[in-house]
């Protein structure tokens, strides 16, 4: 007599939660294993247990200035094991401008 247990039955589904990132500025924030290339919100899902690493890239005239919530403080590259629900937030600012490096912003130390 069959048990009605199809392919599969008995395993252990992994968990999986949401990396919900988003950024404040001009760049954008990608993830090795790939699934994030967030130019201005991104929500994926990763198993539990899981590793990803995400990069901040600032845009041209901009630079990353830190994460907000669970990447402080640890510089452009912020790398997650995946264990529960995650927020992130990168920070972009304006790079400064050297004096006459464009004609439409002189910049602030310009006479």
């Amino acid at each position: 007599m069959s048990s009605g247990c199809g392919k599969g039955c008995g395993r252990r589904r992994p968990s999986q939660f949401s990396l919900n990132l988003s950024k404040v500025g001009k760049g954008k924030i990608v993830s090795d294993p790939a699934g994030i290339n967030c130019g201005a919100t991104a929500r994926e899902t990763f198993d539990e247990g899981s590793e990803v690493t995400l990069t901040a890239k600032a845009r041209t005239g901009w630079e990353f200035k830190r994460w907000r919530y669970r990447c402080k403080g640890q510089g452009k590259v912020c790398t997650i094991d995946v264990t529960s629900n995650f927020r992130a937030v990168a920070v972009f600012t304006a790079a400064p401008i050297a004096c006459g490096a464009r004609k439409d912003e002189p910049g602030p130390n310009c006479p």
